[in-house]
């Protein structure tokens, strides 16, 4: 069951069928996806090519190199690759791994909880876990109800993070649609297909 979210044409549709209806070939790659955003002509860009766009990239202070940030820590900017990593015990699900700080919580975040969705203990809404345990974990909202915290997923614009990149439930919905076929295929809005989705 998911939540009609979205209005077109006079009727409440999903997050996921808007974004199907919204797919256009990306000026970039030419991916049939929802525009994240549109360059000065007004050429549509998916979500991975907005944050390839030069002036969304910045130096980083580990590399050196002009690349989308993945961390943005006291001492500047950093990417995927140069962002620093531990070996700690996660502070959400408690065992030892490879572990970056998370900057909302400050303690110690393992790549499995990084990509952990849960129900939230505080709020009920089903979204990243943030902080908390795996028994009783929190939303960005319940960790840090400060709107000025946090970003928006470029996406949905409803996830809050700090990452640029989409957030996790968008990545999956866009795989699925990939899957499923563009918005002139199996799967669209007037398919019978799209009635599973």
């Amino acid at each position: 069951m998911k939540a009609l979210s979205k209005l077109l044409d006079g009727k409440r549709i999903c997050r996921a069928c808007f974004a199907h209806h919204a797919a256009v070939p990306c000026f970039g790659c030419g991916a049939v996806r929802e525009p994240a955003t549109r360059d000065a002509e007004g050429r549509p860009l998916c979500p991975d090519c907005m944050i390839r766009q030069p002036e969304n990239l910045e130096e980083r202070v580990g590399c050196g190199r002009r690349k989308p940030v993945a961390n943005r820590l006291p001492d500047g900017p950093r990417c995927q690759n140069c962002r620093p990593r531990i070996t700690a015990e996660c502070g959400i699900c408690g065992r030892t791994a490879l572990c970056d700080m998370s900057r909302a919580a400050g303690q110690p975040w393992c790549d499995r909880c990084q990509q952990r969705w849960a129900a939230c203990s505080g709020c009920g809404t089903v979204a990243q876990a943030r902080s908390g345990t795996w028994e009783k974990p929190l939303c960005a909202k319940c960790t840090n109800p400060d709107p000025d915290f946090w970003g928006r997923c470029p996406v949905c614009t409803i996830t809050w993070q700090l990452s640029t990149r989409p957030c996790q439930r968008c990545v999956l919905d866009q795989q699925v649609c990939d899957l499923l076929g563009d918005a002139t295929g199996p799967s669209a809005p007037n398919s019978p297909r799209s009635t599973t989705r």
